[in-house]
């Protein structure tokens, strides 16, 4: 089992950054990045962008 986080309460507020730093932090191994929120993760995002967010998951 992997513990994972959804940013649809607390971490809708937080960038990215702060995202990946924190479940790293708490030991967790997934996310699953809602739209229109603080991260910046959306579908209109161009390759470029969506390279660099899988970069750094």
């Amino acid at each position: 089992m992997k513990l994972g986080a959804v940013t649809y309460n607390v971490l809708k507020d937080w960038d990215l950054e702060t995202v990946i730093k924190k479940l790293e932090e708490a030991g967790f191994e997934a996310v699953e990045l809602r739209t229109e929120h603080k991260h910046g993760v959306e579908p209109s995002l161009n390759a470029e962008a969506r390279a660099a967010v899988r970069a750094r998951f």
